[in-house]
Parts: structure tokens; sequence; C-alpha cells
């Protein structure tokens, strides 16, 4: 009787007539909680590898967007080491494959005056953190140098910081053929708007420039301004009987004449216009401008060049007018000089010609 008792009281079953159903319920909870738990371990497994896999396609797809780009491009990091390079940049090189560029310095492959100084697109983009663009020329292979249009632009880390630079070169070269064809047809475009056809002496512009320019300039110095006109004695009646092609000659003999005497690189010679020249001569006195003009005149007339329709010598000669003056507010402005000049010269000319004439301003 006590040991029937005893069992009942140490069978929870017996106590309880809903145990079972207790214990059943809970294992089946403890079921669906695993079931649980395994589909929840499953899906993280699915969306791990469907993350890989997305993360693999968009590798891919970088890659290949990285490569059709047509410009040389590579990513540089903070030790100056390649962890990146495209396609075109390996032809650029005459590079197989990227293993042989990678971790290799950007300096040794591509080497610059600007690398490993304060002009290294790293070092600028390290004091700035913003994109930046310059020509600059590499050395590739070695030995030939080519000009680039350089793009570069920082390259930041999770948290913000510098990592690195993307670099893009884009070649220039026919851009520079082009810049310096321009440039040598601009020049020579200056030069025809500049010099005489004929005699290449500066023309009449270039005359009424450098004449204004250099008044003010002996304005502001308070020093002497010199001017000379020239005029081939009866030139026409020369043209009219020698004809128009040895006029042309004599001009331009004449011309190399005035050169040749007049050699400081601050005066001026030109051509006036038809037979006329004049000279600037800026820094010199009135003697030492007639010594100049009497050169001349001596010059021309030792050419001995043939001129029977003169009427004062049986070879082409020259008269000249000399004019000088210190620059001032109160002598006006540089057309008082000319005009001085001109005076001289056809005092000369009704002087007997072939002489040479002066006057103070």
């Amino acid at each position: 009787m006590n040991g029937t008792a005893s069992k009942n009281q140490q069978d929870p079953s017996v106590q309880d007539p809903n145990h079972k159903q207790k214990v059943e319920q809970q294992l089946l909870e403890l079921q669906e909680e695993n079931r649980t738990l395994s589909d929840l371990f499953e899906e993280a497994i699915t969306r791990a590898n469907s993350l890989t896999m997305e993360c693999e396609i968009a590798r891919l797809e970088f890659e290949q967007v990285f490569n059709s780009i047509g410009d040389a491009t590579w990513v540089i990091n903070n030790e100056h080491s390649v962890i990146r390079i495209n396609k075109a940049f390996l032809n650029l090189l005459g590079l197989k494959d990227k293993e042989s560029a990678v971790s290799e310095k950007c300096y040794d492959l591509l080497p610059s005056k600007s690398c490993r100084t304060p002009d290294c697109p790293l070092e600028k983009i390290r004091k700035k953190k913003q994109r930046i663009e310059m020509d600059e020329e590499r050395v590739i292979k070695g030995s030939m140098t080519v000009p680039f249009l350089l793009t570069a632009m920082p390259l930041f880390g999770l948290t913000g910081e510098l990592v690195g630079i993307v670099e893009q070169f884009k070649d220039i070269t026919e851009r520079k053929r082009y810049q310096e064809a321009l440039e040598e047809a601009n020049k020579e475009l200056e030069q025809l708007a500049a010099v005489d056809g004929l005699t290449q002496l500066a023309n009449r512009r270039i005359f009424d420039e450098r004449l204004k320019e250099e008044w003010l300039r002996m304005r502001r110095e308070r020093q002497p301004f010199s001017l000379i006109l020239g005029d081939i004695d009866f030139f026409k009646r020369y043209n009219d009987y020698y004809g128009h092609q040895l006029g042309d000659e004599c001009l331009k003999e004449v011309a190399a004449c005035l050169k040749n005497c007049v050699r400081r690189p601050g005066d001026l010679v030109a051509r006036y216009g038809g037979e006329e020249f004049g000279v600037l001569l800026p820094n010199t006195p009135s003697d030492g401008a007639m010594h100049i003009a009497e050169t001349i005149r001596l010059s021309i007339w030792k050419m001995r060049r043939e001129h029977v329709r003169s009427e004062i010598s049986d070879s082409v000669t020259i008269s000249l007018g000399v004019a000088t003056g210190i620059p001032s507010v109160q002598t006006g402005g540089s057309g008082r000089l000319l005009k001085s000049a001109d005076k001289a010269l056809y005092a000369s000319k009704d002087g007997g010609r072939n002489r040479v004439t002066a006057v103070d301003m």
C-alpha cells in the first residue's frame, strides 16, 4: 500500500493527467524551432552564395568596363605601386599580362620628369584631394618620349582616407603636332604681316607702331630719339628705263645696304613706301644719326649699280633726311619727329640729292 502510494507520488503522469500531452507539445515546439533555425541557416547560406555570385558578376562587369576604356588607365596605391591596369595600358607598355605590371612602381613602368618630385600627380592629389589634369611627356619602353594628357583622380577608402589614385593617359601626339603646325603657321602669318615681301625689311605698319612705342619710351627715359628717311634718287626713271624686275633688284640691294649699316638690336630699318626707307634710332643723338646716315649714303653709292637716267650720277644714289629730338609732353607726339625728318629729306633733294641733311625737331 505504502509502496504503491510512493510510486504514484514519483510518476508525474499520475499527479498530472495532462503531463504527457505537455511533453509531446514541448517536443513538437523544439522540433519546430530546430526546423526554423535550419531554415534560417539554409537561407543565410543561400543569401551568402547569392551575394558571392553578385560580387563575382559585379567584378566581371567592372573588369569588362575597365578593359573597354580606350585610354591607358591604371590604379596606383599610396606607395606608387600598380594595383590594377587595363588592356590599353598593357598594349602601351608592350606587356602581355597584368601580372607583369601589378606591384611594379609606376615611375619604373612609365617614367617622367615629375616622378618622385612634388609635381608627381600622387603628391599633388595628396595635397589637394581633387582631380587634376595636365600635359606631360612620359618615356615608353625606355626610349620613346610621348606627350600625354594625364587625368588623375583620388581614390578613397571606406573611411574617407586617400588610398591611391586612378590615372588615365591620353596620347596627344597628333594634337601636339597640330598645335606646333598652327603655331608655326601663325608665326609665318605674323612675319608676313610685319615684313615687306620684296625687301624683307619691316613694313610701314611695323614702322608706325615702333615709332610710337619708342617715342613713349624715350619720353620716359628722357633720351634723344633720331629718325632717318631715305629716298632713292630718280628711282621712277630707273624703273622706267631698266624695267620693274631690275627695279625690284635695286630695291633689294639698297635694303641690304641699310640692314648692313644699322646693326644695333634696338634700331629698326623699314620700307616706308615705294623707294623710300625709314630708320628708327632710339637713344641716338644727332651726330650719331648723321654718322649712320652718311654711312648708308656712301654704302649705296659704292654699290656702283648703273643708273644712266640719273641727273647727278652714273650709279644709284640716295638722299637722306635726319631728325633728332628728346621726346616730352611739350614736344608733342611722334608725328612731329616724322615731319621733321621728311622736311630734312626734301631739303636734301632740293640741295642736289645724294646728300644728308639734319634738322632738330
